[in-house]
């Protein structure tokens, strides 16, 4: 009977899994073809060199984000193997390109459920997956604030529009988040303290983390993205000679821009 069930279960899994990853990539290649319809670009000219090196960046820092993912669970004491969390996490992010990003949460609560991660970490460090982009991205940007303030005057005014909404955006996000870290996950809270720590304490920043976990954190996850803004300069560099001397501001800025 437990045989059946578990031949049910991996049915299941085929019949539900792989379609959408061959929807998930369909989409993919639709938005590239749409894309470079738009681009008058002589592909002749592309240097293959800075285009693969780009490639191999993206690369690069997708291992990364499997790796900072599998950091997450472990400072919540699950130490998942290497080779199963990269799996697990590639085929749930694979989720993210297909209509609705919603497929991809589902995706990887159910990829890592099976790994024996219980739901409450699970919700804890999705919450915290997404704080570490913000975070991760955000200081990555400050190596190109002089490159911003010595820009032009029309992208110095759309700057200043963009960037009251954006905090506040982040503010809310990160308040939010610190609420419902409380009220889903610290049961033995009650709600008078709720109310008091979510807004004075500092656990509104990755909830549910000690200091030194928070910091571990947020040090792989700005390396993350500081490798993710390398492989856009290179592709970049692949279409447009542009030289290595805006290297630093320029790799900044693709991190700014992929965040906002």
């Amino acid at each position: 009977m437990l045989k059946d069930n578990s031949q049910i279960i991996s049915w299941g899994k085929f019949l539900i899994g792989w379609p959408l990853s061959i929807i998930s990539i369909a989409f993919i290649t639709k938005l590239i073809i749409d894309k470079s319809s738009g681009l008058n670009l002589n592909f002749s000219e592309i240097n293959i060199f800075y285009l693969l090196t780009g490639v191999f960046f993206f690369l690069i820092y997708y291992i990364f984000r499997s790796f900072l993912w599998r950091q997450t669970l472990k400072e919540k004491g699950y130490k998942i193997n290497f080779r199963d969390n990269t799996y697990s996490f590639t085929f749930s992010e694979l989720k993210r390109y297909a209509p609705g990003n919603i497929w991809s949460f589902l995706s990887r609560a159910h990829q890592f459920s099976r790994l024996g991660v219980d739901r409450n970490t699970l919700g804890i460090s999705t919450l915290a997956d997404v704080q570490q982009v913000i975070i991760g991205c955000g200081l990555i940007t400050l190596i190109a604030i002089p490159w911003f303030l010595d820009s032009s005057n029309e992208f110095k005014l759309k700057l200043v529009s963009l960037f009251p909404l954006l905090i506040a955006a982040i503010a809310i996000f990160f308040i939010v988040t610190g609420f419902i870290y409380q009220r889903k996950f610290k049961h033995n809270t009650s709600q008078s303290i709720v109310l008091h720590s979510s807004i004075l304490s500092t656990d509104f920043i990755l909830p549910g983390f000690s200091a030194n976990s928070k910091i571990k954190l947020i040090l792989i996850s700005a390396v993350t993205y500081f490798i993710f803004g390398v492989g856009n300069f290179f592709v970049l560099l692949s279409v447009y000679n542009i030289g290595f001397n805006e290297f630093l501001n320029l790799s900044s800025f693709f991190t700014f821009y992929s965040f906002s």
